[in-house]
């Protein structure tokens, strides 16, 4: 029986369907309290279940038995895939079953933002209906959404549900850039293709940041590139946090460079209660949360263990990496 190690909480009854067919080691706290036990496990392990583990050539030295790693998440950017390709140990991913949900979280940040609806609420909150930035008719004033251009940056399975609701819900002109076009999207949601990034940045009311992390994307939103950004315009992040340098967003949002951010990811995790994003108004936070309903995260596990389970059984996973 194939030896599994499955280190994050996950439902109950997928944990019990997995050790009908694999010898499973249960280990959630596998960075505190169950190291010893967890790093006694490696020489024989034939698959790793969780997400946000770090690994690369040195970690996957002491698993020379490693058939598969399945990720809970739809990233895998903690993991070296140039590593894993040469061990030959495959990566699988659980991208499906939060698409529609991320999708939900970004055009909610970007609402936010754009509404002002946190600045607002705290206002209420501290007693100032009628004081503080409330005190005159245009102390509510935020922007307007509805037929306002949206720029998609990565327009993966993510990035065209966002350009669903953007189009369908809030008659929004849609651009995105990428490096190569996407004709199902421009069909269906009229969407430009725009491979020139500084001018998609010119052109767009609102960015939504969707790349995925790579040496190419780190810090793709830099001083430079805010800049082309409209004064008017709103930056939201539910991709990663590395593609962007905070301190130049935290400078763009300070100097009227450009007019708001809703972030849902930051460069480290969890962000620093002293990071000078957090002491600005016109950002608006979340907890890298995008996937974090109940519904979402139970779909992840179940598509987790499903391809976890087809790798070591010799079959074709649903969502395969690598």
């Amino acid at each position: 029986m194939k030896k599994i190690i499955v280190y994050r909480t996950i439902q109950t009854h997928l944990l019990e369907e997995l050790k009908k067919s694999f010898n499973v080691k249960y280990l959630p706290d596998y960075l505190t309290t169950q190291k010893a036990e967890f790093e006694e496990a490696l020489p024989t392990v034939n698959g790793l279940l969780g997400a946000g583990i770090v690994m690369g050539a040195e970690e996957l030295q002491k698993m020379p038995q490693l058939e598969v790693v399945s990720n809970i998440t739809a990233g895998f950017d903690t993991l070296d895939w140039n590593a894993f390709d040469k061990a030959e140990v495959s990566i699988t991913n659980a991208p499906d079953a939060l698409t529609q949900t991320v999708a939900d979280l970004a055009m909610g940040l970007l609402l936010a933002a754009a509404r002002r609806i946190t600045t607002v609420d705290r206002a209420i909150r501290a007693n100032e209906w009628v004081k503080g930035p409330l005190d005159t008719a245009t102390g509510l004033y935020g922007t307007d959404v509805y037929q306002k251009t949206i720029g998609i940056i990565g327009l993966g399975r993510i990035g065209t549900a966002v350009a669903q609701r953007a189009h369908a819900g809030f008659g929004m002109d849609v651009i995105y850039h990428t490096r190569s076009r996407h004709e199902n999207a421009e069909v269906a949601y009229d969407a430009k293709h725009y491979p020139d990034l500084d001018g998609f940045l010119e052109a767009a009311d609102f960015v939504v940041m969707l790349a995925p992390y790579s040496e190419e994307t780190h810090h793709l939103m830099n001083e430079k590139t805010f800049s082309k950004m409209k004064d008017s315009a709103f930056f939201i992040n539910v991709g990663r946090g590395k593609t962007v340098d905070e301190t130049a967003l935290y400078e763009a949002l300070k100097t009227g460079v450009i007019a708001g951010a809703g972030l849902d990811v930051f460069e480290k995790e969890p962000i620093n209660q002293n990071h000078p994003l957090l002491t600005l108004d016109n950002v608006v936070v979340t907890a890298h949360m995008g996937s974090a309903t109940l519904a979402t995260r139970n779909r992840m596990e179940r598509d987790a263990v499903a391809n976890l389970t087809a790798v070591l059984n010799g079959e074709e996973p649903q969502n395969r990496v690598l």
